[in-house]
């Protein structure tokens, strides 16, 4: 694969712009912003890792600690809701691959360590959301 992949915890403008027009032409446009992502940064509950060749961004997850407003995860019963009051819950987030970059494992190297981070926060119960 080649790629270096970094827990990125400061802004740097040119690796943010990368990162975000990446997550929009992956994920869709205004899925995340500029302040998301400054935001994901700076926080000790939440993870942004960039992966990155030959100086460009090929690759962009992040992960957070929650802290309540499981009401989102209602649909899927009080049971659910029940079991997240009762963790503490880590949420894979967003996650981005260059599609030149697309099947050859980098998603699963970012969602491994997006994965332990939260295991080593403490997180007993993960979730992931996808569209």
């Amino acid at each position: 694969m080649g790629a270096e992949i970094k827990e990125i915890t400061e802004f740097d403008g040119s690796l943010f712009d990368q990162c975000l027009r990446l997550m929009w032409e992956t994920q869709g446009i205004n899925v995340c912003s500029m302040e998301g992502l400054k935001a994901t940064a700076s926080s000790p509950y939440s993870l942004l890792l960039m992966a990155q060749r030959d100086g460009q961004v090929i690759g962009g997850a992040t992960a957070k600690i929650l802290d309540g407003g499981y009401d989102y995860y209602l649909p899927f019963g009080t049971e659910v809701v029940d079991t997240m009051k009762k963790s503490k819950v880590g949420s894979l987030n967003m996650m981005g691959i260059d599609p030149d970059y697309q099947g050859q494992g980098l998603g699963q190297i970012l969602a491994r360590q997006r994965m332990e981070w939260l295991q080593r926060q403490g997180c007993s119960l993960l979730v992931g959301n996808s569209w």
